[in-house]
């Protein structure tokens, strides 16, 4: 025999042993042990993979969501709206209008929504977006 030939006899019987009284000491072979451990290294590899998918997809929402509100935000205004306001409606509607606000109370009705409004988004803020 070879002496390299040798040497490799040496350690596959070294491994042999080493196995064998690994397996009887914790009940666990190797090949058990490193179809464990690729097991949790792919499993682990998913994971990682699943959640890089999930954040480029978000990432990529922002960017045509940002897209999106750049492209609203270079639109001009019209002219005809700029020159109109709510109370100036209401009172070229006439005094029954105004009668009618009043007795509503449609100020306050507007206050009360927006307060709920307010008080939703930041619950929905502080919940992280877990009620919406």
């Amino acid at each position: 025999m070879k002496r390299h030939h040798l040497t490799v006899l040496v350690a596959v019987l070294a491994v042999l042993a080493l196995s064998a009284s690994w397996a009887y000491a914790d009940g666990v072979g190797p090949v058990t042990a490193i179809t464990m451990w690729a097991k949790e290294q792919l499993a682990s590899l998913w994971a990682d993979f699943s959640d890089f998918m999930t954040d480029l997809q978000t990432d990529f929402i922002e960017l045509v969501l940002s897209f999106v509100k750049a492209i609203v935000y270079l639109i001009p205004a019209p002219d005809f709206l700029s020159q109109i306001s709510f109370c100036a409606m209401l009172n070229a509607a006439g005094p029954w209008t105004a009668f009618i606000v009043a007795q509503l109370r449609v100020g306050e009705a507007i206050a009360l929504l927006t307060a709920a409004l307010i008080f939703r988004l930041v619950r929905v803020f502080l919940t992280v977006f877990q009620w919406t």
